[in-house]
């Protein structure tokens, strides 16, 4: 190997090539950070993380667009952290929405999706669909947008008597009397 001490800065701006598309690759890249231009860069200086400067988008369509876990173990997840790093965003920063696995023999799986505060750290689930059982699960009241009920609050508002003669008063959709 020959040691290079300097930096190679080419005489003209994006004029030359590293690798050919002939195609010549070199195998391996051991680099700190990559610029792509001034605005955006791909970082690797954090052990086990990247970081990206500036928009990500993806543009390969369906099906080279799957993001795949491979490992089994109980609790594995993959999936995506979205949120806002502002401070004033506080609890309410964004969403993990991750696939896990969810008993130690690989056979439970769900999709779920999580708040995420300014810093991404998990605050609450918010929903989950149990794959094997066919199940959604909500961790906060469910509601149409804009629904009324006759006493003119959100949701449902009514009282039935059974056969066997028992009351059931409902309110925004939930039983809360039965006698």
């Amino acid at each position: 190997p020959t040691a290079i001490n300097a930096s190679l800065i080419p005489a003209t701006d994006s004029a030359i090539n590293s690798g050919s598309s002939a195609p010549k690759y070199y195998a391996n890249g051991y680099v700190d950070k990559i610029y792509l231009n001034s605005t955006s860069a791909i970082d690797g200086t954090i052990g086990g993380s990247i970081n990206i400067t500036g928009n990500l988008y993806q543009s390969i369509s369906s099906p080279s667009n799957y993001f795949i876990n491979t490992a089994s173990s109980q609790y594995s997840a993959t999936g995506f952290v979205l949120y806002h790093a502002t401070a004033s965003m506080g609890n309410n920063g964004g969403v993990h929405m991750a696939t896990n696995i969810m008993d130690a023999s690989a056979t439970v799986a769900n999709f779920a999706i999580d708040q995420i505060s300014y810093t991404g750290a998990y605050v609450q689930g918010l929903m989950s669909i149990d794959i094997n059982n066919h199940a959604t699960n909500f961790s906060t009241t469910v509601q149409a947008t804009g629904y009324k009920s006759s006493d003119g609050t959100s949701g449902l508002t009514q009282a039935s008597t059974t056969t066997v003669g028992k009351s059931i008063t409902v309110k925004n959709g939930l039983i809360t009397a039965f006698a």
